[in-house]
């Protein structure tokens, strides 16, 4: 998990914590309405290996997780946690850096298939077959999907922090070429605006209602 800690100060001011390493960041801009931070995504480590006479490549990313649903193909992605100022609604808009092929590959469609083969002791030829020729594995994702890192942005707020949770995926395969390929930076845009107050509602009588402060 990287965290992005934005202070919510006059003057606006962001500043950046990373929890891993290996995913570094800068803020490029800040302004009182939002912020701009580029993600450097790291060298992807791809371990190539033999499965019932099948060759897949598991793929590791620095300071990413790659826990797809079993079934589909195990590409990595990176969550962070980008704080912003409570009282606001905020928006996410992510847009990949330039790509670059990796080359052809079969992704896992089991996390650690090579690498923790011992999880899946019970895995039959037929069982990774049915995996391989499922609609999660094969189905390619439309263009306007595949072109944009952003998985989700969930925006959440506990006590005094007010985050947004954002997954990200630096990485795309087609399923029709086989061609995986990484990208090197993603730039975020988070923006906010000032959450509408609710209108009270009126009690008996036509008197509006409040609640204690």
């Amino acid at each position: 998990l990287v965290l992005f800690a934005v202070m919510a100060a006059a003057p606006f001011a962001a500043s950046v914590v990373a929890a891993a390493s290996a995913i570094r960041q800068r803020v490029e801009s800040e302004t009182s309405e939002g912020y701009r931070v580029v993600i450097s995504i790291p060298e992807p480590e791809l371990s190539v290996g033999s499965v019932f006479g099948m060759t897949f490549t598991e793929i590791a990313l620095p300071g990413a997780t790659s826990d797809q649903p079993a079934g589909s193909p195990q590409l990595p992605t990176v969550t962070l946690a980008l704080s912003v100022p409570r009282g606001v609604e905020p928006k996410v808009v992510a847009r990949p850096g330039a790509s670059r092929s990796l080359g052809v590959h079969r992704p896992v469609p089991l996390p650690g298939l090579l690498t923790s083969r011992d999880l899946w002791q019970d895995l039959s030829p037929a069982a990774l077959s049915a995996y391989l020729g499922g609609a999660p594995y094969m189905a390619p994702r439309p263009a306007a999907e595949a072109s944009d890192p952003l998985e989700r942005a969930i925006p959440t707020g506990a006590g005094s922090e007010r985050v947004v949770y954002v997954v990200l995926r630096p990485m795309t395969w087609d399923p029709r070429s086989g061609e995986l390929r990484t990208v090197d930076e993603i730039t975020l845009d988070v923006g906010w605006e000032r959450a509408r107050a609710a209108a009270p509602e009126a009690g008996p009588g036509g008197r509006v209602a409040r609640g204690r402060e």
